[in-house]
């Protein structure tokens, strides 16, 4: 689960799926966001130099935690590869965004996964308390 994200994802929850081989870390692992967060589609693989799409550049001392965070730097770039967003609410890229972040958020308390393994953490973590922001108006 990711969350604390600026500008258009502000306020937004996000979960994703980081898929090791049997063979981790001998060889790369893939990326799935679990939802729509306005700039991957749900459920497809993303293709970064870190997943298993560039084999060639992977480096086992990676962690998981190298994975996310490489995730989470080139989601925030605004930049496309295999498995971004091409077609948004309303054409607008910033609107699909927003409106995705606005969602998320009963969309993440609401999956099954999350109930199973982090419902119990909410009031830990920060996240069991609801918010509104000026850019959720539309919504």
């Amino acid at each position: 689960m990711i969350f604390g994200l600026a500008d258009t994802y502000e306020g937004g929850f996000y979960l994703g799926k980081v898929v090791c081989p049997e063979d981790y870390p001998a060889r790369p692992p893939y990326i799935t966001i679990m939802m729509d967060n306005g700039a991957f589609i749900p459920n497809d693989k993303i293709c970064l130099s870190i997943t298993d799409y560039h084999p060639e550049s992977w480096n086992p001392a990676w962690t998981v935690t190298h994975i996310i965070l490489g995730c989470i730097s080139f989601w925030m770039q605004d930049e496309d590869t295999y498995g971004s967003v091409e077609e948004y609410w309303n054409d607008d890229k910033d609107y699909h965004r927003r409106k995705a972040a606005f969602l998320s958020r009963k969309t993440v308390l609401e999956h099954e996964k999350f109930k199973k393994v982090l419902e119990y953490y909410k009031p830990y973590i920060g996240i069991d308390q609801e918010i509104k922001l000026d850019s959720w108006a539309p919504f």
